[in-house]
């Protein structure tokens, strides 16, 4: 009998220790995917939209999910917003672990914009002419 106490006690610390283990990453994977296709969608749109495409998409994408909801913040770098250049996205976001502490997960994500984007020429080479 005793032996049978002592058998599910270690089975049950086992799986919490697998559930623990699990969560973290789990949620790390879940804020990159979030925080990359957060820039991508912010790249397809127009710069006064940018933002609020990219907070948008990382809601949706975080909602119900390893985040608290309340605790999702999302940062979009467009300072190089523009043909050829670049936005970047970072999500920061509390998880609630089975055991211990909650944490917070940071991923960031750098998307390019498209260099033709409106018919502009090359941004490396300014003496090519634009295409008529």
């Amino acid at each position: 009998m005793v032996e049978f106490v002592v058998g599910w006690t270690c089975l049950l610390v086992a799986l919490a220790v697998l559930a623990v283990a699990f969560t973290l990453p789990h949620a790390r994977a879940t804020v990159r995917h979030a925080a990359r296709e957060s820039a991508r969608a912010a790249a397809l749109a127009l710069l006064q939209d940018a933002y609020d495409t990219a907070d948008a998409t990382a809601r949706r994408l975080l909602a119900g999910g390893v985040c608290e909801e309340d605790l999702v913040f999302v940062s979009v770098d467009l300072s190089n917003y523009g043909p050829g250049g670049t936005v970047t996205v970072t999500i920061d976001c509390r998880v609630n672990l089975l055991l211990g502490a909650p944490r917070f997960v940071t991923a960031t994500s750098e998307e390019i914009i498209d260099r033709y984007r409106g018919g502009v020429p090359d941004r490396r080479d300014p003496r090519r002419p634009r295409p008529a």
